[in-house]
């Protein structure tokens, strides 16, 4: 179970693929309200709880993500966030490092997000623009996608990684009460993380696609995220029967939330 957990924690493990989001244009609709504020001296803490497939309490912690600077890539003006600790959640992960900005009622990530489908399976996309929220987005939206396919040796074993990563807008929530205090005007976004992986020379697929990361976030107005809710699961090929044992559990599960503790927006 701690094996499967380093998926949750977003280590970082420096191998690099990279890809785009195909959904980043700018988005000029009428929402006026910010769902993200990106000022110098905004900051969220988090706690983190992080469940197994039996519902007991497996690991806790907590993160403070802030925004730490202004950063330039190519023409564009990004807002650098940093945690002040290693990250435990998913979300404050997929953020920690990265550079954020706003594209009409867009939100664009540019950087590197690690993960591991156990501690013996990291891997890592860099994302260019990744689309992974829109204030304008109706119930069921693409927000953004992006495909990609890498090879890497793991246990000596040459493995080929193919990966889907989207975010796609859910229902909008009136009100919503996190560690006792009401949010109101959210948007809900599902984060998906698709992936296969076969023997890179035999073509021998140990995991047939399938949807190992889904992970809910909750936008309050005027505030960020406030909760984000994840759930991650995998199943391997069976070859028992062929007498063949796979260095890595055969499958896993687990359960992930993220709760908005304290905060401050400038």
């Amino acid at each position: 179970m701690k094996k499967f957990m380093g998926l949750i924690a977003l280590t970082a493990i420096g191998l690099t693929v990279s890809c785009s989001g195909d959904d980043n244009n700018s988005s000029g609709g009428d929402t006026t309200a910010v769902y993200l504020p990106l000022s110098q001296g905004n900051y969220w803490v988090y706690d983190t709880n992080n469940q197994g497939a039996d519902g007991a309490a497996d690991s806790s912690g907590r993160d403070s993500l802030y925004v730490a600077n202004d950063t330039v890539i190519g023409t564009a003006t990004y807002t650098k966030f940093k945690t002040q600790a290693a990250p435990t959640g998913f979300y404050s992960g997929s953020l920690s490092g990265n550079a954020v900005r706003a594209s009409g009622n867009k939100l664009l990530v540019t950087g590197s997000t690690s993960l591991a489908l156990s501690e013996d399976i990291p891997f890592s996309i860099t994302i260019n623009d990744f689309a992974f929220f829109d204030a304008d987005a109706s119930t069921g939206d693409q927000i953004g996608s992006t495909s990609g396919s890498f090879q890497q040796t793991i246990e000596e074993i040459p493995l080929a990684f193919t990966y889907t990563l989207k975010t796609t807008a859910a229902n909008d929530v009136a009100t919503l009460t996190v560690n006792g205090e009401n949010y109101t005007n959210l948007k809900t976004v599902v984060t998906t993380l698709r992936l296969k992986i076969a023997h890179a020379v035999f073509g021998i697929v140990l995991l047939q696609e399938q949807d190992v990361v889904v992970s809910n976030q909750y936008f309050a107005e005027g505030v960020g995220v406030v909760k984000t809710s994840t759930d991650i699961e995998y199943t391997l090929a069976d070859f028992s029967s062929l007498g063949v044992t796979l260095p890595i559990p055969q499958s896993g599960s687990a359960h992930q939330d993220e709760e908005l503790d304290t905060y401050n927006i400038e």
